[in-house]
């Protein structure tokens, strides 16, 4: 598996959906090929993105994660990464 080492210092990294049953699917998909994944709202300041709902992946897995996603046609996505003390930024792919 793919380890992303650019993002290490982030606690989680968040991939945006379109809808709620959407990132529970993906969710799913995602912990089915073994990858930590679930469903979580995005935070406050992100609830415009979207339907304000994602996927949260461990950081070295956003890669593996949207590649899996890409597979089975999904995308294309906007991934957040979750800092310490609550900051986010936008992952550019």
């Amino acid at each position: 598996m793919f380890y992303d080492t650019s993002y290490h210092s982030m606690i989680s990294c968040m991939v945006a959906c379109r809808s709620v049953t959407y990132a529970q699917k993906y969710s799913k998909l995602l912990r089915k090929h073994g990858l930590s994944a679930y469903t979580r709202k995005l935070p406050s300041h992100l609830a415009n993105v979207g339907c304000g709902h994602a996927v949260s992946v461990r950081p070295g897995q956003v890669r593996t994660a949207l590649a899996l996603l890409g597979s089975y046609g999904a995308g294309p996505f906007r991934v957040f990464c979750e800092g310490p003390g609550g900051t986010t930024e936008e992952m550019t792919l």
